[in-house]
């Protein structure tokens, strides 16, 4: 008799549950609602922890147990090593402390074996709606940090159709807005794995945001791993904010919390070592 792999009927009775949440369960169109996002969750370069960087793992407890968030995004660089083990690791933390929806936006890290990320998540790059707001989640190592291809036609044709649409919101691993001839080359990130030249956001992809009346939200996870990386940053460009975050070098280690009102989004960073926050609502490189 063929034996059942226990974690495997795990991972399909936990996908299925995050499916009946969001699309069962979604808070009505004019409720407030926060999320979070965090970069670089596996924590510091060249430690193996199980899951997530422990001090976040505290936190991530405490918004699970915190009705106001709907779900979390981890903006890459979710496992050292990508194993299959990495993974369980991970996804037993989201069930066992979070309980709630976390999307991934891949880093270098998680796609280092991508047969294995895809079979158990799907494709690397996608979008949906939730509660009047679009989200897209790019992978910037398909193209060495470029929004490209298929890519970018999903990027146009999510835009195609925005009625209704309050905010949106963008992740995507890599800082893609950095170029060492702009006011962005202070920002110091964890790795140029991928890099080539100049990505295109500014030519190509930042155009399509700027012409729009609504705002954009854009997210990067591959700052804050060590002492030699930015622990955060952010700026606002017409009407496109600009917002990097992550973890791993333990002084600064923090993540962004995201609170979505009927009339505004609210960004503040929080602190992993006391649990302060800083707003943030000007330009800022720390």
């Amino acid at each position: 008799m063929r034996r059942v792999n226990p974690l495997g009927l795990f991972k399909v009775l936990f996908h299925i549950g995050l499916i009946i949440h969001l699309f069962g369960c979604q808070p009505s169109k004019d409720q407030d609602f926060s999320f979070f996002v965090a970069g670089h969750v596996y924590g510091t370069p060249g430690v193996d922890n199980d899951g997530v960087h422990p001090p976040f793992a505290e936190y991530l407890n405490k918004m699970g147990n915190d009705s106001q968030f709907s779900f979390g995004v981890f903006t890459g660089d979710i496992v050292k090593d990508a194993t299959s083990d990495d993974w369980d690791e991970i996804d037993l933390q989201i069930k066992e402390l979070f309980k709630k929806p976390v999307y991934f936006a891949v880093g270098n890290h998680d796609v280092v074996n991508r047969e294995l990320y895809e079979s158990r998540y799907g494709q690397s790059y996608f979008y949906h709606k939730f509660n009047n707001n679009l989200f897209l989640f790019f992978d910037g190592n398909l193209d060495h940090w470029n929004i490209s291809g298929s890519q970018l036609t999903m990027l146009k044709e999510a835009l195609e159709n925005l009625e209704d649409i309050d905010n949106i919101f963008i992740f995507v691993h890599q800082v893609i807005w950095w170029r060492w001839d702009n006011k962005y080359s202070v920002l110091k990130f964890n790795s140029e794995d991928g890099f080539k030249a100049f990505p295109n956001y500014w030519d190509q992809i930042h155009p399509l945001l700027d012409n729009l009346k609504i705002p954009v939200f854009i997210f990067s996870g591959d700052i804050g791993a060590a002492s030699w990386s930015s622990d955060f940053m952010y700026d606002k460009v017409g009407n496109v904010h600009l917002i990097a975050s992550g973890m791993g070098e333990n002084n600064g280690d923090n993540f962004v919390e995201v609170e979505v009102n009927k009339n505004d989004v609210l960004l503040q960073i929080r602190f992993l070592s006391d649990g302060s926050s800083i707003l943030l609502d000007t330009f800022i490189v720390q």
